[in-house]
């Protein structure tokens, strides 16, 4: 769970977590108007801070926008693009959690089930994802520079070759 501390000049402090995706569905397409989300979303994702009532409206009006208009799950794609971004070049520079994802996906374990094992059963499982892939996943060293003379994967040139083939036949009939 993410947390985040906002401090105002007044001297209030806020301290409140991001709103779960069933929680910011909810109040995201809810029919109530602004504050009246914003409210509701203050209440929900607040830790530690001033009841509302004692709130000034700005305030709440910044939380609440921070949550629901300027969070990942608002739909925004500039913000979704940075965070997807952001979590990718992370992934990639820590091999433990890509080794989770591919157990997780591989031998479709939970997520949260691999916070509970221990380094030799994660390894064994690691190991288990690796067969059933047929392909093994080295850590890489994230300070060396990638292979320069590595070769490039035929099939994502062909896929490529594709894509780029049917984007400029929708770009000519959008021209045409």
């Amino acid at each position: 769970m993410q947390v985040f501390l906002a401090r105002w000049r007044s001297g209030v402090s806020v301290k409140f977590r991001l709103l779960s995706w069933r929680e910011h569905r909810t109040l995201f397409f809810s029919a109530a108007p602004k504050y009246a989300k914003y409210l509701e979303a203050y209440r929900k994702a607040v830790l530690s801070g001033p009841d509302p009532k004692d709130l000034p409206a700005g305030i709440l009006f910044w939380i609440g926008r921070k949550l629901l208009e300027e969070d990942t799950f608002s739909g925004n794609p500039k913000i979704v693009a940075e965070h997807l971004q952001t979590a990718r070049q992370a992934l990639a520079a820590n091999y433990l959690e890509a080794a989770r994802a591919v157990v997780s996906h591989m031998l479709h374990v939970p997520w949260d089930k691999l916070d509970e094992v221990d380094s030799p059963t994660l390894f064994r499982m690691l190991a288990a994802a690796e067969f059933v892939a047929g392909q093994t996943l080295d850590p890489a060293d994230p300070s060396r520079p990638a292979d320069p003379q590595a070769q490039p994967d035929p099939a994502a040139e062909r896929k490529k070759a594709i894509r780029d083939y049917y984007r400029r036949r929708i770009e000519q009939r959008r021209n045409g």
